[in-house]
């Protein structure tokens, strides 16, 4: 189903505004299975230009304005016993994110001492422009673990809106009733990286969508784990794990999305996307077990407006309640490359099911076993588990919890039946699916 898309709220207000199960799991060990699964001057001549070898002499000397100085950055700690009214330094630190926001300037920090943060409402950061030189980090107080818990709240969110060169991390997101993390209003080159987001939903205005870029440019999110996301009003049927749309250059990579009620990954009109060595498994269920959302581990496309010319290499979707893989319409084409699905009813789905012409997806070194395929014939699916008749490849464990997941033995029919696709790969071809098989 489509995905509630960021609207204003009815608590908005202008400028910065403060506003999970417990699954025994802590941040630094769920992100760690992340990690294991996977400026001319207006005016001035261009070189080259004739005026650009030229001097011109005037009667008045003439002056070189300075750009203007970045301040010195600071640090701004808060903490669950803190005051509004200290001066949000180490010792004195602020009791919100709100008043930090509102003081933060380009090249500043925000730390959040360890424990867990308590707030109403949504948590906004608007309108901040960091520099490359200078971004504005929002994470952690160093060697500690902060989580912003948004437990009995009816709205709220960690939300990012027209921002630029903003890094989050090292962060735990519970119980946001609207969306875990939500970038947004075009903001870009922003960084969600080690962050957990458990949780979300219960907001009828808004999708309960773990993280979600939406109207964005090269953001990235990396290392991220967002679970257990579950939109009541709907009946589950738009909180997804991630949810990446009209956001050209974003690069999801190293996430893990796991018991949604809809979707892990979902590309709804998205186009210009990268997923890289992301998982998603048991998505499309509600809290109790009972069959909820779409169920896809991977969604890569869908909506009114253009969606596709996105990547996928080296993901894997498992047990999911519905598809591995699903282009979902998609209207340009699609690249898959080295991914994985095993025990999903249907594994790959690229079948253009509205009945139109489909894009000429590309589909290398794919590998599925317990698992439908659902191929149109203008789809490039050459060199697959399928094409190859490859039935068994022969996983070295189908266990979740063996550190042998879905990897390949020595003697496995996938092993080196691959093409080369630009990716790295050991032997004389690569392997086909998303774990590289190493030398002994």
């Amino acid at each position: 189903m489509t995905a509630r898309r960021p609207s204003d709220d009815a608590d908005s207000d202008a400028g910065s505004d403060e506003s999970g199960e417990p699954s025994g799991v802590s941040r630094r060990a769920a992100v760690g299975l992340a990690v294991g699964l996977a400026g001319a001057l207006a005016g001035c001549p261009r070189p080259g230009d004739p005026a650009a070898n030229e001097t011109t002499t005037t009667g008045e000397p003439t002056t070189t304005e300075e750009p203007t100085p970045i301040p010195d950055p600071r640090a701004y700690y808060v903490s669950p016993d803190g005051d509004d009214g200290n001066q949000g330094s180490d010792d004195q630190p602020f009791a919100s994110l709100r008043r930090a926001f509102r003081a933060v300037a380009p090249g500043d920090s925000v730390y959040l001492r360890g424990g867990t943060h308590r707030v109403a409402g949504h948590v906004r950061l608007t309108s901040v422009e960091g520099t490359p030189n200078a971004p504005v980090t929002v994470a952690s107080a160093p060697g500690e673990a902060a989580t912003i818990d948004f437990v009995e709240e009816t709205v709220g969110g960690l939300q990012i809106r027209n921002c630029e060169h903003v890094h989050v991390r090292d962060l735990t997101v519970e119980n946001a009733p609207s969306d875990g993390v939500l970038v947004t209003d075009g903001s870009r080159n922003i960084t969600i990286e080690d962050v957990v987001v458990t949780g979300s939903g219960g907001d009828r205005n808004a999708s309960g969508t773990g993280v979600l870029l939406y109207d964005t440019t090269d953001c990235t999110v990396r290392r991220v784990v967002s679970r257990r996301n579950y939109d009541p009003s709907s009946g589950g049927g738009n909180a997804d794990g991630f949810d990446v749309g009209q956001s050209p250059g974003a690069v999801v990579e190293d996430c893990v999305a796991h018991g949604n009620s809809d979707d892990g990954f979902d590309l709804w009109e998205g186009v210009d996307i990268t997923l890289r060595r992301c998982v998603a498994f048991e998505n499309g269920w509600d809290p109790d077990g009972n069959p909820a959302g779409d169920g896809n581990g991977f969604k890569l496309g869908g909506g009114s407006l253009p969606s596709g010319d996105s990547r996928v290499e080296r993901c894997v979707a498992y047990r999911n309640r519905r598809r591995g893989f699903d282009d979902n319409t998609a209207t340009r084409a699609l690249t898959v490359y080295n991914c994985t699905a095993w025990d999903n009813p249907t594994g790959f789905r690229f079948d253009c099911q509205s009945g139109r012409s489909c894009p000429a997806h590309v589909l290398r070194n794919n590998l599925n076993q317990d698992g439908r395929i659902s191929t149109a014939s203008g789809v490039d699916d050459d060199v697959n588990s399928w094409t190859l008749d490859v039935d068994d490849p022969g996983f070295a464990s189908t266990d979740p919890s063996s550190r042998d997941f879905l990897a390949l033995t020595a003697d496995s029919p996938a092993v080196d039946a691959g093409t080369d696709v630009g990716l790295a790969y050991v032997g004389d071809a690569p392997d086909l699916g998303a774990y590289e098989r190493r030398s002994e």
